[in-house]
C-alpha cells in the first residue's frame, strides 16, 4: 500500500510546476523560484532498480593513441588526442557499437599517465563508488571549498562526494582548512590532480565536469556543480525532481535570459569571456554545418543555451556518448561549452529519440547558491578592514522548498542569494589588458613618430636604419615567453611522471602559424620602410594625420578578409577620415620643411599613404589568421606570434641596410650628430626600439582581445596629442587646413567609438523574453 501510495504521489508530481517568482522591483536579475521536492526517504525509494533504456547505442568504448599523430586537419590535443574531420563526423554517427575520443587518449586507464593525473589510492577508492557521485573542482585556487548543506544521514554514507583540486589549491586547504592524511574536508573527499592537461583552469575544469563517468567507471548517476557553487538540497530529491520523475538520463538548467546560441557568443565576445577570433571560427564552423538561430520551429527544444555549472545524468551509453562529444568541441575549440552544447545535442538527437532535459534556471538556483570567488572574498576583506564595523542587517529569507509531507522541514538560513553578481574574471582580463596595451599605443602614437622625427631632423639620414629599429626591440619579448614557459612548465610538472618537466613545450606555435608570421612579419618589414621614408620628408603632424586614416582602409579590409560588419556610425567614420586625406592632399605643399624639395615632400606623402593602406590590410591580416590557426590563440601565443614577426621583419630591414650600406655609415652619423654627439645618438637608438616594440605588441594584442578595426581605431585616439606635440617639439607649421583634417579625423573617431558603444550595449542588453514565458514541455517517455 506504501508503494502505490508512493507512486501515486511521483504520478501527481509528474506536471506539478509552480508560478514564477513574483516580481520585484527592488530585487531585479535571477533568483530562485520554489520547487517541489519529495522527502529523502521518499526520493530514495524511487530510484530506478535498473539502467535506463539507452536509444541506438548500447556499447561505447573509448580510443586510445599512442604514439599520438599530431598532423590532422582538425586540431585536437595531447589529452583529447587529434581526431580527424573524418572521425569527428563518424562519432555523430550512432550506431549499436561506437568508439570515440574521450579525453585520456594516452592510456586505457583515466588517470595513470594520462594527463590529469591522480594517485593510485584515489583511483583505487573512486571505482568503489557504485552509486551516486556528487563531483565538483577547484583549480588555480579559484574557489573555496563550499560545504554541502542540508545533506541527509543516508546521503553521508551512500553518496560519493569528490572534488578534484590542483596543488596550489592543495596547499591552501592544508593551510586553511586543514587538509591532512585522510584527505577529507567536511564530507568532501579531496582527490589531488597531477599533470593538468591544460594551462587554463577553467579548461582543466571540463575534464571532470564532463568526463566524470571516465572518472567513476562504476558509478549510475553523477550531479556536477561548479566550484563556485554551494549545494543546498539533498542530493536523491535533486535526482528525484530532475531526472528518475521525468524518465530522462540526463538534465541541465537552460540559460536565465538567452536561448539563442549566436546571442551567447556575442555575449561572451563583449564579456571577454574568450579571444573573439576563436569564438568567430566556432561559431562560423558551426554555421557552415547548419546552424541558426534559435526559433520556435524547435519546439519543443526549449533552448540552445544551458547554464552548465550544474549537469544531472545518468552513466548509460547515450548520456555518456554526448558528454564525450561534448568535451571534443570543447578540447578542440573553445571551453565555452555553452556555444557547442546544442550542436552536440541536435547532431544526436537526429540519429535518435534521445534528448536532454532543460528545467528552469530558477530552479536550479533552489538547489545551489552561488557564492563569490576568492579573489572577491579578498577584496572585500580589504574593504571591511578599512570601514567601521557595524552590525550586519538581518538575512534575506530563503526561497520556499516544497515538501509533499504536512510538515514542511526548515531549512538553512545560509540560503540567502546574493543579486549583486560578482564581477566576471574574463571582463577584469580584458580591461587590463586593453588599459596595458592603450599604454603602449601611448608610446607609438607619441613617442614613436616623435623619437623618429627627432632622428631625422638631427642629422640622421639612414632610412633602412630607422625601419630596423621598429621591430629590432623584439628580444624584450623573450622575457615574458619565458615567463610563459616556466609556469606552464611548472604546472605541467608532475611528481609521480618526472617525464613531464621535460615535455614543456618551449613554443606553442604550430608550423602553419609560424609561416603566416614570417609572411606578416615581411609584410611588416616593408611598412616600416615606407612609413620611416615618408616621416624623412615630412612633418610629425602631417605624417599623423594620414596614418590616422589607415581606419577607412582597415575598414574595407575588414570587411574583405574577416568578414567585419559596418554600421552607420562606422561608414561616417570612413567617409569622414577619407574627405580629411584629401583635404591634406589638395594642400601638400603648405608644411613642407624649408630644406627639403618639392619633389622629396611628393614622395614622402605618398609612401606614408602607402604604409597607412599596408598597415591597414596587415591588422585585419592578423585577425584572419587567428581565426584559421588550428590551435586556441592564448596571448602567451600571441607573444609568440609578435616575436616571429619582429624577427621577419627585423631580418627585412637587415638585407635593406646592407645593400644601401647602413652599417658602415652609423658610426660616422653618430658622431656628427647634431645634439648630444655619440652618447644621445645611441640612447635615441636604444630609446626609440623599445617604444616602437611596444606598439606593435599593443596592435596585435587588441587584435586578440577585441578586433582588426578596434585596433586601426586606438592607432588614432592619442592622434590630437600627437598634433599638439609636434608642434611644441619641432615647431611645426599648423594650418588651417591641418586643423579641418584634425576635426574630421576626431569626428570620424568619434562617431566610430560611439557606434561600438552602442553596438555593445545591444549584445548585451538586448531583450530577451522571459524564461517562463516557453512553456514547459514534458520529456517523452522514450528519452530515456
Amino acid at each position: 500500500m506504501v508503494k502505490v501510495l508512493r507512486v501515486f504521489i511521483s504520478m501527481a508530481l509528474q506536471g506539478f510546476t509552480l508560478p514564477p517568482p513574483p516580481a520585484d522591483r527592488k530585487r531585479t536579475g535571477p533568483r530562485p523560484c520554489p520547487v517541489c521536492y519529495l522527502p529523502v526517504e521518499e526520493a530514495v525509494a524511487l530510484m530506478p532498480n535498473a539502467p535506463s533504456f539507452s536509444p541506438v547505442l548500447k556499447n561505447l568504448t573509448y580510443i586510445c593513441e599512442e604514439p599520438l599523430n599530431r598532423e590532422t586537419e582538425f586540431g585536437g590535443s595531447d589529452f583529447g588526442g587529434y581526431p580527424t574531420l573524418k572521425d569527428r563526423n563518424d562519432s555523430f554517427d550512432i550506431k549499436e557499437t561506437m568508439s570515440v575520443h574521450c579525453g585520456f587518449v594516452k592510456g586505457p586507464q583515466p588517470g595513470r599517465n594520462t594527463g590529469f593525473d591522480i594517485d593510485e589510492a584515489d583511483l583505487l577508492e573512486m571505482k568503489q563508488c557504485r552509486g551516486i557521485v556528487v563531483a565538483s573542482a577547484v583549480f588555480d585556487a579559484f574557489d573555496d571549498v563550499k560545504a554541502p548543506q542540508n545533506i541527509s544521514k543516508y546521503a553521508e554514507e551512500t553518496v560519493c562526494f569528490y572534488i578534484f583540486v590542483d596543488e596550489e589549491t592543495e596547499s591552501i586547504l592544508k593551510r586553511e582548512r586543514g587538509l591532512d592524511g585522510n584527505k577529507k574536508v567536511g564530507i568532501w573527499r579531496v582527490v589531488v590532480v597531477h599533470n593538468l592537461p591544460y594551462s587554463d583552469g577553467r579548461r582543466n575544469g571540463k575534464v571532470p565536469k564532463l568526463l566524470v563517468h571516465r572518472m567513476f567507471p562504476n558509478a549510475r548517476y553523477s550531479l556536477w556543480i561548479d566550484g563556485k557553487l554551494e549545494l543546498v538540497v539533498d542530493p536523491y530529491q535533486i535526482l528525484e525532481r530532475f531526472l528518475w520523475r521525468k524518465n530522462a538520463t540526463f538534465a541541465i538548467s537552460r540559460h536565465y535570459k538567452r536561448f539563442d546560441v549566436l546571442v551567447e557568443a556575442e555575449a561572451n565576445k563583449a564579456a571577454g569571456k574568450y579571444d573573439n577570433a576563436s569564438i568567430d571560427f566556432q561559431v562560423d564552423f558551426y554555421k557552415n554545418e547548419g546552424l541558426t538561430p534559435y526559433s520556435v520551429a524547435k519546439l519543443p527544444i526549449t533552448s540552445d543555451v544551458p547554464e552548465g555549472c550544474v549537469i544531472l545524468r545518468e552513466h548509460v551509453p547515450i548520456s555518456n556518448l554526448f558528454t564525450c562529444l561534448w568535451f571534443n568541441e570543447v578540447d578542440r575549440f573553445t571551453s565555452r561549452d555553452q556555444i557547442s552544447f546544442s550542436t552536440v545535442r541536435d547532431k544526436i538527437a537526429a540519429k535518435t529519440n534521445w534528448t536532454v532535459s532543460m528545467f528552469l534556471d530558477c530552479e536550479r538556483r533552489n538547489f545551489v547558491v552561488q557564492r563569490y570567488h576568492r579573489a572577491e572574498q579578498e577584496r572585500f576583506a580589504r574593504q571591511r578592514a578599512l570601514v567601521p564595523n557595524f552590525p550586519p542587517p538581518p538575512p534575506s529569507p530563503p526561497p520556499p522548498v516544497l515538501i509533499s509531507t504536512d510538515l514542511p522541514r526548515k531549512m538553512s538560513s545560509g540560503r540567502a542569494v546574493s543579486t549583486t553578481p560578482p564581477r566576471r574574471r574574463g571582463r577584469d582580463r580584458r580591461v587590463t589588458l586593453i588599459t596595458n596595451l592603450t599604454f603602449q599605443f601611448y608610446h607609438r602614437t607619441c613617442g614613436g613618430p616623435l623619437l623618429t622625427r627627432l632622428y631625422f631632423t638631427n642629422g640622421g639620414k639612414r632610412i633602412w636604419f630607422m625601419s630596423f629599429l621598429q621591430t629590432a626591440g623584439c628580444p624584450i619579448i623573450l622575457i615574458p615567453l619565458l615567463v610563459s614557459f616556466l609556469s606552464r612548465r611548472r604546472s605541467n610538472h608532475n611528481p609521480n611522471n618526472a617525464e613531464n618537466k621535460a615535455k614543456t613545450k618551449l613554443f606553442l606555435m604550430e608550423t602553419p602559424l609560424f609561416i603566416a608570421s614570417i609572411v606578416i612579419g615581411l609584410l611588416t618589414g616593408l611598412d616600416n620602410y615606407l612609413y620611416s621614408y615618408g616621416l624623412a620628408y615630412l612633418p610629425v603632424s602631417t605624417s599623423s594625420l594620414i596614418i590616422g586614416t589607415q581606419l577607412a582602409f582597415n575598414a574595407l579590409f575588414a570587411f574583405l578578409l574577416v568578414k567585419q560588419k559596418f554600421t552607420p556610425f562606422s561608414i561616417n567614420a570612413v567617409v569622414l577620415l577619407t574627405v580629411g586625406i584629401g583635404i591634406l592632399a589638395l594642400h601638400s605643399n603648405g608644411d613642407k620643411p624649408a630644406n627639403e624639395s618639392h619633389k622629396q615632400y611628393v614622395i614622402g606623402f605618398l609612401m606614408t599613404v602607402v604604409a597607412a593602406v599596408l598597415y591597414a590590410f596587415i591588422l585585419p591580416l592578423v585577425e584572419l589568421t587567428y581565426k584559421k590557426a588550428r590551435q586556441e590563440i592564448t596571448f602567451p601565443l600571441v607573444l609568440e606570434i609578435q616575436m616571429v614577426m619582429c624577427v621577419a621583419a627585423t631580418l627585412f630591414c637587415v638585407v635593406g641596410m646592407f645593400i644601401v650600406g647602413d652599417f658602415k655609415v652609423i658610426a660616422k652619423e653618430a658622431r656628427e650628430f647634431k645634439i648630444g654627439g655619440s652618447v644621445f645618438y645611441y640612447a635615441l637608438i636604444v630609446i626609440t626600439g623599445i617604444v616602437w616594440q611596444g606598439f606593435f605588441l599593443g596592435a596585435i594584442g587588441i587584435v586578440f582581445c577585441a578586433s582588426s578595426l578596434a585596433s586601426g581605431v586606438l592607432i588614432s585616439v592619442l592622434l590630437p596629442v600627437t598634433e599638439v606635440l609636434a608642434v611644441v617639439c619641432f615647431r611645426e607649421k599648423f594650418q588651417a587646413e591641418k586643423g579641418v583634417s584634425l576635426l574630421l579625423s576626431l569626428w570620424g573617431f568619434v562617431s566610430y567609438f560611439y557606434g561600438e558603444i552602442k553596438s555593445g550595449k545591444k549584445v548585451l542588453d538586448k531583450p530577451q523574453p522571459p524564461e517562463t514565458e516557453l512553456p514547459i514541455l514534458p520529456v517523452s517517455d522514450s528519452v530515456a
